[in-house]
């Protein structure tokens, strides 16, 4: 049974098929962050928020943000 890899950062949302395990990749608070992936969009989709936000998104729970976050 094939999984589909959701991409919510275009518009409309892009829908792929993947024969893969997919997962909702979650920053560091446990924010999901662009959708559903798998480990052959994983770079592709978190490159995105690797660069707006820096790493530390992905390993520091206590990262700097601009807004609150509830």
């Amino acid at each position: 049974m094939s999984k589909t890899c959701v991409n919510y950062d275009v518009e409309p949302p892009v829908e792929r098929e993947c024969g893969d395990y997919t997962w909702v990749e979650c920053d560091a608070r446990g924010i999901p962050l662009g959708g559903r992936v798998c480990e052959h969009c994983w770079d592709e989709k978190m490159d995105k928020y690797k660069k707006q936000f820096k790493e530390e998104i992905f390993d520091d729970p206590n990262y700097e943000t601009i807004e609150q976050i509830e």
